[in-house]
Order: structure tokens, then C-alpha cells, then sequence
């Protein structure tokens, strides 16, 4: 049996009012893994550091999305 996993997410925007709460609530986000992520590389907590990462360019990459639906 493999060990591989796949995700899917739908967010369907009923107005722009959605979508634009959505966008801000994902900045946010990208702003507080940003903040961690430096005090991570700070203390020197590689483990942190790439979880983070990987958080961070999971917001970046929905905020992207975001923007395209616009």
C-alpha cells in the first residue's frame, strides 16, 4: 500500500464580500506564519522552520488563487 496522501479544497464566494474577508483573513495568516517562522530561524528550530514554510507557502498559494478569481 503507497504512502501518499492527496487533498482537495472548494471554497465557493458567494459575493465579494466573501471573498474579500477570505483574502484578508489568508493575509493575516501569511503574516503570523511570517512572524514565526523568524522567531523559529532565530532560536534555530529547523524542525519549526520547515513546518511553517510549508504553512506559509500553502497561505501564499491560496491567497494567489484568490486573487485570480477576482
Amino acid at each position: 500500500m503507497s504512502n501518499y496522501g492527496t487533498s482537495a479544497s472548494i471554497v465557493l464566494e458567494v459575493n465579494d464580500k466573501n471573498a474579500e474577508e477570505r483574502l484578508k483573513a489568508l493575509r493575516q495568516r501569511a503574516e503570523d506564519l511570517e512572524n514565526a517562522l523568524a522567531k523559529a530561524r532565530n532560536s534555530g528550530d529547523k524542525i519549526e522552520m520547515n513546518k511553517l514554510q510549508k504553512e506559509l507557502k500553502k497561505a501564499n498559494t491560496e491567497i494567489r488563487g484568490c486573487r485570480r478569481r477576482r
